[in-house]
């Protein structure tokens, strides 16, 4: 495998990484993985974003003491650091000493997933950790600090939780009050929460939160969600079922796109596809009906490129301009 070296990123691109794989029959497969600074209503660069992380006893012995719920935070971390330009805002809610702890703001996922764990070196975690779930307060909290004492234009809330609330009914009244008085028919998506259910499919806690993304689903389109996974599924698996989730939810405004890739040295791309495909396509174009975000890009080449040149054309759904992002690398 060899790692792809990309020139200067373009506006538009927060995130390029790419390799190369040498098949068994001689041929050239490159991946790339492009993340864009998007532009959405719900998810877009310049969101605030804040991270509640459940710090409640019933969430230690499955997820603390295994260290999974590092490997959540590191990678939904990870997915939400280029959306927010001065850092990320860290909860814990659910201490047995207080409903919540602002930990503060982070620009780099690493240094989120670090603070967690020094918390959970500390040799004190277990005793921290509340008998009761509560997350009203601190959802209160994140607003206030980021949309009456910042004036954010675009807040989202991940909340990483086994969904087993003691503040069940307060918590349903208190997001609901948020979404009335924050988002408007002018921008319904300025105050977002995304839920991430830690348990099993048939657990209490996650049917609570599916009760809450049937019902003010509704009443808020786009509003509240939530993700579940098994808690049967590796870790691996887990984290990427719900980024992929995340991801579906944020697209750019954009219509119809076109993604063109070549070589600089003429060698033929056999076939094409990306992420979401089942199949490889004949070529070096590929039609998308909405350009993501996140865009995996898998391309096979009969030899060896020296080089790629990647081509992402289409048009602005806010202005309607036609737009044009090209990005080069070095095998």
């Amino acid at each position: 495998m060899t790692d792809l070296t990309f020139s200067e990123l373009p506006r538009g691109i927060a995130q390029c990484s790419g390799s190369t794989i040498r098949n068994d029959d001689g041929s050239v497969t490159v991946s790339v993985r492009l993340q864009s600074a998007g532009r959405s209503a719900g998810l877009q660069s310049g969101t605030d974003v804040a991270l509640l992380v459940d710090a409640s006893f019933s969430m230690f012995a499955g997820y603390y003491r295994s260290g999974k719920i590092l490997d959540f935070v590191d990678a939904v971390a990870g997915f939400l650091a280029p959306f927010d330009d001065d850092g990320i805002d860290v909860y814990l809610h659910s201490l047995r000493d207080a409903p919540f702890r602002h930990l503060g703001s982070f620009r780099v996922a690493a240094d989120v997933s670090a603070e967690l764990g020094s918390f959970l070196e500390a040799g004190s975690a277990m005793k921290a950790m509340g008998q009761k779930t509560t997350c009203a307060g601190a959802i209160r909290d994140a607003a206030q600090r980021l949309l009456d004492q910042k004036g954010s234009k675009n807040v989202f809330l991940e909340v990483l939780t086994d969904g087993m609330f003691d503040d069940q009914a307060e918590l349903e009244a208190t997001i609901v009050e948020l979404g009335r008085k924050y988002n408007t028919a002018q921008n319904p998506n300025r105050f977002r929460i995304h839920f991430t259910g830690l348990g099993s499919g048939g657990a209490q806690g996650v049917q609570f939160l599916k009760k809450l993304d049937d019902e003010l689903e509704s009443k808020y389109p786009g509003y509240i969600d939530c993700v579940d996974y098994d808690a049967a599924a590796t870790v691996e698996d887990n984290v990427a079922n719900v980024v992929k989730e995340l991801s579906a939810g944020v697209v750019l405004d954009t219509g119809a796109a076109m993604l063109t890739v070549t070589d600089d040295q003429g060698n033929p791309v056999q076939h094409i596809r990306t992420g979401d495909d089942a199949d490889w396509e004949p070529g070096h174009e590929k039609s998308l009906e909405q350009l993501p975000v996140v865009l995996e890009l898998f391309a096979n080449f009969a030899a060896p490129p020296a080089g790629l040149r990647l081509t992402l054309a289409f048009v602005n759904g806010s202005t309607g301009d036609f737009e044009e992002i090209t990005l080069v690398a070095k095998v």
